[in-house]
Formats: C-alpha cells, structure tokens, sequence
C-alpha cells in the first residue's frame, strides 16, 4: 500500500487530491479545509442553519416573507448566464415552506416565471409581490387566495440602453406611508427614462443613482432622493426612518449605509466616472448642498434588515443586519442618534467561508431570520446556491417582534423632520427659518426643501443677506432648487461670499447650470487671502465643465456621459498659474490639471516655472517635465542639477525626473555618482542609474556605484543603519544584472522574500517612507499608474481602483494593504476580476468586462487598455477567470525589500483614510 500511495504521489495528483479528500473525510477534517467554512455567529447566543439549498432552490437572490410564514424568494437564471448553464430559460419567483417543521424546506411551489433580470421583492400587507427586475416593476397579486398568484402587472418601467442588470432598478421596499420605494443604480451614465402606470416620468441622463416612489399602483412615479451609486437595498425601519445600502464607486473604498431623506443628495454623479477623486463628487456630504452617510461599511452590502422585526435578544433593538456579498459575512450595525438623522459603527457578526456570499434578508412574523446565498464570487449563473435559518438559541432572552407593516414610532429625528416640512402657515414657520442656521446638515437640508414651497419663495432673497453664513448657504440652496430665470446673476454675486462654503456651492451651481457666460466669473471665487485645496479641486472641476465643446456633446445625450471628454479651457489655469500673487499652491495645484494641445508650448511653459521659486511650483513643474517624454527635457534637467543656486529638494526633484526620462547623457551622470549626501539624494542617484536605457552603460554604473559604497561601508550594513535603504535597493539593483553568488556584492543583511509568509512579516516588522512610496506609485517606471491612475489630475483609470491621494486603498490597514499586492486574487471585488473571451478564430482575449449584453455583444477593456466589443456570432467562449484578478500576481518581484515597504506605507497611510472620517464626527445638536 505504501509504494501504491507513493507511486499516486509522484505521478497522478488528481488521485491524490480524492485521496487525500477521502482521508480527510474519514477523519472528519474536511470541514474549512477542502470544503467551505460554514458559516458561524461570533456570539454564541445566535445559531445559522441551512433551509433550503440546490437543487431544490438554486440561484436565489431577493427574499421576502408572506403572512403565511412562506419564505418567497427570486430564483436568478437570467443574470450573466453562461452559454452552457443548465437551469431554466427565465427568472422564477418561488414559495418555500418547512411543512414538518423540522427546520429544513420540503416544499417548492413556482409562484412566477417569465421574468429577466430579477433582483430584488417585497411584499405588502395583502401578500401582494412587488418584484424590481433591471428594467420593470412588476406587481403580482392572489385575487382568489388560493396561495398561488393569478394576476399581474407591469407598474414601473424604465427605459434605457444599459444592459448591465447591477445599476439599473435594484432594490423595492413597501412603505408604511403608503408608497412603494424603489431605487436606481448609476445607469452606467447612459440616458435613461421612468415610467409609471398613469404616464408619470422621470428622465436623466449622468445623474446619481436614486431612490424612486410610486403609489401602489405605479401611479405618480416621482424622484424622492438622488446622488447614490448603486443602492441595492432599501427598507423603511420600525421608526419611519428610510435606509439604503449603497455599493462604493468601484475604487475599493467604503460603501455607505445611508438615511434617505427627501429631496436628498448624496453626492454621486456619474457624469464624472468611477474615481472618487473628481472634485465634485461627494461620497460624505464634502460639497455643500450634499449629505453625509451614516455607517461606513464593508464591501458589497447587498441586504438589510431592521432588527426591530426579529426575535432577537434586547441589546439588539436598535440595530441592522446587513450583508456583505463581498466579506463573506452579515455584520451587525449598532446605530445612535446624530442631529435629526442618525450614525453607526459595523460590527462582526456571522462569518463564512469564500462560498458564502450572503445576499438578501429577511424575518418572518416570529423574527426568525432569513438570508439569501449565492454560493459564488463570481456573478455567473452556477446551479447552487442556498437559504440560511439564523436564530437566538433561548426564547427566554428574546423579545417580540415589532409588526414590519405598521409604523410602530416616529423617531424624535423623523418627528422634527416631519413637523418642519408640514408647516404650511408662512404665520407659523418661524421652526423652518431657524432650521436654516442649525449646524446639522439634515436639518438644514430640511429647511431648504421647504422654503422651496411658493408660498415661501419670497422670503428666499431676503436670507441671501443674512449674516449668519448657513442662513446664507441655506438661500443659495434653495435658489438653485427653484426654476430661476436669472440664475448667472445670482450665482455671480454668490460666487463673491466671504464664505467659502458658499462659494464652492456657487461654483459646482455654476458647473451644474451650464451656463457659459460664466467662464470669466470662476475665478472670483478664489480671490481671496485664503483659499483651501478643497475649493481649488472644486474650480478645476467645474473647468472642466465651461467647455463649450463638452456642452454641446452632453446636451445630445448620446452614449455614456462619463465618456464624453472633459478637458477644461487652458486660458483661466494659465492666468492662474503665471499670477504672481496668487498662492503657491493654487498655481501648482492650477498646474496640475493644466492640459495644452501645444506641446512645445506647454514644455516651454515647464521650462520658465522649473529655474526659478516659489519651490513647490518649481518641483510640481519638474516632475512633469520628467513624465512628459519629451527629447529635450533631459539637457534642460541637467542644466538645472549643475546650477550653483538651485536647493537641495529641487535637485532631488530633477534627479527623479532624470530617472523617469531614462538618462542618455550618462557622461553628466557620473561626477554625481559617488558624491556625499543623504540617504534620498543617494537613492534618487541609483533611479537615475537603474533606468538608464544603455543596459551595458547601466552594468558600469552599478558597478561604480558598487565600489563606492564598499569603499565608504567597510561594515556591515543591517537594517538598523541608517543606510539601510539605500543599500537595500543597490543590493537589488545589482542582483538584476549580476549572479549574486558569483559576484562581490555589497555587504547586507538581507535576505529577499521568497514566500507570501515572508513578504507579510518583512511589512509588518520593518517601516517603509510613504513619501517614497509615494513616487514609487506613480512612476512612469512601474506598472502601477497604468492601471491605478498618475495621481495627476482627475482623470479615471477604469483597469484599477485609483490610489491617488484621494483615491487610496480607504480603509485598508498595513497588512490588508500587502495582502492585496501579494494576492489580487483573495480579496478581488468582481469589478476587477479577469475576463476572457475565446473568439471564433480561436483567440483568447483577457480584460475588463464592460457589459454582458445577456447572450448577445460583449465589451471588454483589455489588457492593453482599449475597449473592444464583441460581436456574437465571433464568440467562441467566454467567461470570468476563476483563479485571477485582473492584477497579476507576482509584482512585487519588481520591488527591493525597500520599496515594497515603502509602497504599501504610502497605501495605508491611515491619515488619508475616508473611513477615518466616521470617527471625527461629533454628534450634532439639532
């Protein structure tokens, strides 16, 4: 037997593997090894059971329950269904009943067939179903009681060219106000059209997602909320407050648990791409007029239950569950007031393995709860799938459920909110007024949507004087929300406020209207002692928009907005960037997003900024210099390293930018080579030499450098040596062109990873510089910024989530941050999984999938960074990589020790997390 299972270990690793399965299953060791951890509750009160799985139930996605106890759940068959899945032709709505009480389904009753793209349901008192599909509300009724619906109806439709099923309709909730809520994704920023049953419409086109409302009968369908990315599930909680869960950006940021008010802005545009660092996107209620999310959460939340309506233990009354597709997990939200609205912290809760990918939830009249599982990371149809039973373990503990169709109390917030906007006496509207100036930005906002009212428009112009800056802001709202036959005029007197949030309100108005007479006004906005970096991203932003050529193509419709370039009009940066009395980093900043068809001219300009201070606007100038590529910068580098007056960071400065053009002119290279100086103009010297293109005057070089170091380094030089890094990076650099066992190699203690283990440990025992990092990102030398953005500008890199400054790895600490550069593959959101599609020429292309046009076209961005479309009759095979991210694996093999750590420091310095953010908000007093 020995020499059997020896010969199966050498040639057959397939026999081995069910071996080894076999073996482990007699020894019980299957379970979280080679077969998915089950989900478990970190609090021992709670217990997650299976109820229902495939084949009985394969796909499921929404879930609701009926007042017969029935779970009714959509089973997917239409949402990316590969070519050769073997499941039903459409979407099913599906009734699923414990009949001997034993804690697992035996009942499977189809309700409805038909449907596409099915996502989400609800249910009304009545044991009505309202079902959203990507493009359709459908409401399905039980006239006769029989348990089996025999009516249905088309109540909400919506009208679009997007074919991606993820950010169209979405999510459904039956208010208890008597409207049916529904949300909308971002629309991929293409043209869309809403339609209810009496002929009620909504239009836009490069809009934020929104949260729509319609009586019963889809009757009255109008906008309540907008500003949202893709908010797959929406619930009005026991307290009349409305709840949305909103997926991230697609940046690899947080995503938002949000408190849905009327008229509301959340602050996303899709006009302006996927990068949350476009200046007018507002993710927390940055940007005046927007409001700020309540909980930040994790990746993918996809369903929430108000806790209210379970039976769970009393320490849980005031909370939501809301599962994360993304984690593998339900995580538990503990909420506390905040002004009017309220804030929250996520909590752990249910954790499973990489097969639980927990969906929708729902409690039945006992408060036992329910979830959704598809089974999978990938968006595919697959055949599994299952429905979770989770329970309190004692009933002595539990308490009651509250009645999910009645409102049980008005929270004191909702109260307030209520009150205000029911004022309807200009005689008693003294609350309203005062709601104007209150430092909480629900209330404020309240405030606004009621002065909208006619009988309180008169009373609007007369707060625009005010001394009190929000009264101010609050007018300026408001105006903006009114039809307005004058509105450049009001926007040019508002662009001069003292107040800079008041200005910037002006600006992005200004940017919204699209009113061209007001290109020469913008800049008032920054004349001004003091102007913030936020207020300067806000005016580059709205430059982008003053572009008569942009104008014109956005007022056609055609295609997605987020597509339609925007390239500001050079005149006004210029003006900026060559006024002397303008801050320092207004110009660098102006410089920044400066773009000039001429580029003789804008090298020229590079040139004039680069010899002489202010500094900052002289290194931002350099560094340009160094990405633009251009044959002559590198004398005119030189020239500027050489001259006797320039400071020493500037030098820096020039040698990076040296490095980036990859040096020809090795002769001016050299006196450099073993001159004295810090540890960071030594390290800019060896990128100059590192990047040389003459691989033979490279080797010399490296050599030289070599020798010196030796020469100056008769000691061993450790990590606890100032020259460290320094060393660390020669050693490397030298081991890519020499054999190191060989050679007569620098001195170092150090020893290069070999492992993923080894990697971690080096990034959680040793500190790297961020600032270095930093460059390392966004060097034109790397492969980083082709994928992840050149930290310049606000343009958007759709092949990565963008990592510049206000696009980093949110949220992410030290040791996720190395995880996701050694692993892509472990914790890869499905935006950035990798794609193939095989065509009918038996070629293989890898990339992005764009959109899956449910059978028919594919788009695709490949790798090499263009889109391309695919036809249907060309395709052979397609479908997502199961084992790889669009991010390969192995790239830190490009980096020393040295710069790996100095990459990911930059990566999770925590001070530019937004998730920080959560945590410097005190409460608000309403």
């Amino acid at each position: 037997m020995y020499r059997l299972l020896t010969h199966f270990l050498n040639h057959r690793p397939a026999i081995l593997a069910i071996s080894l399965y076999f073996l482990c299953s007699a020894l019980g060791w299957t379970e979280g090894v080679l077969q998915p951890a089950a989900p478990v509750s970190n609090d021992p009160r709670f217990q997650i059971e299976i109820f229902a799985e495939a084949p009985e139930i394969q796909m499921p996605i929404g879930l609701a329950i009926d007042s017969k106890g029935r779970v009714i759940v959509v089973q997917s068959n239409t949402h990316f269904r590969p070519k050769d899945y073997a499941g039903p032709e459409k979407d099913r709505v599906l009734a699923i009943v414990d009949t001997d009480c034993d804690g697992v389904a035996d009942e499977f009753t189809m309700l409805a067939d038909g449907l596409t793209a099915a996502l989400n349901l609800a249910i009304d008192s009545e044991d009505n179903i309202y079902v959203v599909c990507a493009k359709e509300v459908w409401v399905l009724k039980d006239t006769d009681n029989d348990g089996l619906p025999d009516r249905s109806a088309l109540i909400v439709e919506l009208q679009t060219e997007n074919t991606h099923p993820h950010n169209a309709l979405l999510g459904v909730e039956v208010g208890k106000d008597g409207w049916l809520y529904i949300t909308r994704g971002s629309n991929s920023s293409m043209r869309y059209l809403g339609l209810g049953s009496d002929g009620s419409r909504i239009s836009g086109y490069g809009d934020g997602g929104a949260v729509w409302r319609c009586r019963m009968n889809g009757a009255q369908l109008h906008e309540v909320a907008t500003g949202f990315y893709n908010p797959f599930d929406i619930q009005m909680d026991h307290q009349g407050q409305l709840v949305a869960l909103d997926n991230d950006h697609d940046n690899g940021g947080l995503n938002r648990m949000l408190h849905v008010v009327v008229g509301g802005d959340y602050g996303y545009r899709s006009l302006y791409g996927s990068s949350s660092s476009h200046a007018l996107q507002s993710w927390n209620g940055k940007l005046p007029g927007s409001l700020p999310y309540a909980v930040a959460l994790g990746e993918a939340p996809s369903g929430l239950l108000d806790t209210a309506y379970t039976a769970f233990p009393t320490d849980f009354e005031a909370d939501y569950l809301v599962a994360l597709w993304h984690e593998n997990r339900i995580a538990r939200v503990v909420t506390k007031p905040r002004g009017v609205s309220f804030e929250g912290e996520e909590l752990p809760w249910i954790q499973g393995g990489k097969k639980f990918r927990p969906v929708a939830l729902a409690a039945d009249l006992k408060g036992v709860v329910y979830a959704t599982d598809w089974g999978d990371v990938d968006y595919q149809n697959h055949g599994g799938g299952k429905v979770w039973r989770i329970r309190a373990n004692s009933e002595e503990t539990s308490r009651a459920p509250v009645s999910q169709f009645e409102l049980s109390e008005l929270s004191p917030g909702m109260a307030s909110i209520n009150e205000i906007l029911s004022i309807d006496n200009p005689l008693a509207s003294t609350p309203l007024f005062n709601a104007t100036n209150s430092p909480d930005p629900f209330l404020r906002h309240i405030s606004v949507v009621g002065m909208t009212r006619p009988i309180f428009n008169s009373r609007i112009p007369i707060l625009s004087k005010y001394e009190q800056s929000y009264v101010r802001l609050s007018a300026l709202l408001a105006m903006k929300r009114l039809p307005n036959s004058r509105p450049v005029r009001l926007i040019q007197e508002f662009l001069k406020d003292p107040d800079e949030d008041i200005r910037m309100a002006a600006l992005v108005w200004a940017g919204e209207s699209g009113e061209l007479k007001l290109i020469n006004d913008l800049a008032s906005a920054l004349a001004f002692e003091v102007v913030t970096p936020d207020l300067i991203r806000v005016f580059q932003g709205v430059a982008e928009l003053m572009n008569p050529e942009f104008q014109s193509a956005l007022a056609l419709k055609s295609g997605k907005a987020s597509e339609i370039p925007r390239t500001p009009i050079p005149d006004y940066l210029i003006e900026i960037i060559k006024n002397e009395r303008r801050p320092e980093y207004l110009r660098a900043l102006s410089l920044e997003y400066l773009e000039i068809d001429d580029k003789e001219s804008y090298i020229q300009g590079l040139k004039a900024l680069s010899v002489a201070p202010p500094e900052l606007l002289q290194t931002k100038a350099i560094r340009l210099l160094g990405l633009s590529g251009d044959s002559s910068v590198e004398s005119f580098l030189w020239q500027l390293v050489e001259s006797p007056v320039i400071t020493d960071s500037v030098q820096l400065e020039c040698f990076y930018a040296l490095s980036e053009l990859g040096i020809d002119q090795t002769e001016r290279l050299e006196p450099w080579l073993t001159r004295d100086g810090s540890v960071d103009y030594r390290i800019a010297v060896l990128e100059c030499v590192r990047f040389i293109k003459d691989v033979e005057k490279k080797s010399l070089l490296l050599a030289k450098l070599h020798r010196h170091f030796l020469e100056s380094n008769p000691q061993t030089v450790d990590d606890k040596n100032p020259d460290y890094p320094y060393a660390e990076r020669l050693l490397f650099a030298l081991e890519q062109i020499y054999n190191r066992e060989t050679a007569d190699l620098p001195e170092v203690k150090v020893s290069r990873p070999t492992s993923e283990k080894d990697w971690m440990e080096l990034a959680l025992n040793q500190t790297g510089n961020p600032m270095r990092g930093e460059r390392l990102l966004f060097s034109k030398n790397r492969s980083c910024f082709k994928c992840h953005g050149s930290g310049l500008g606000s343009h958007d890199q759709s092949m990565g989530p963008e990592l510049s400054r206000n696009g980093r790895s949110a949220g992410r600490t030290l040791e996720e941050t190395a995880k996701a550069i050694l692993d892509p593959n472990a914790d890869c959101p499905p935006r950035y999984r990798a794609w193939f599609v095989t065509t009918a020429k038996a070629e293989t292309k890898m990339g992005l999938q764009l959109h899956n046009r449910m059978g028919g076209a594919i788009e695709m961005k490949l790798i090499s960074g263009h889109v391309e479309r695919f036809e249907p009759e060309n395709i052979l095979d397609y479908g997502v990589l199961q084992t790889s991210s669009i991010m390969p694996m192995g790239l830190e093999a490009a980096f020393s020790n040295e710069e790996f750590l100095d990459l990911i420091a930059f990566l999770s310095d925590p001070k530019q997390r937004e998730r920080a953010t959560l945590n410097e908000v005190s409460p608000i007093e309403p």
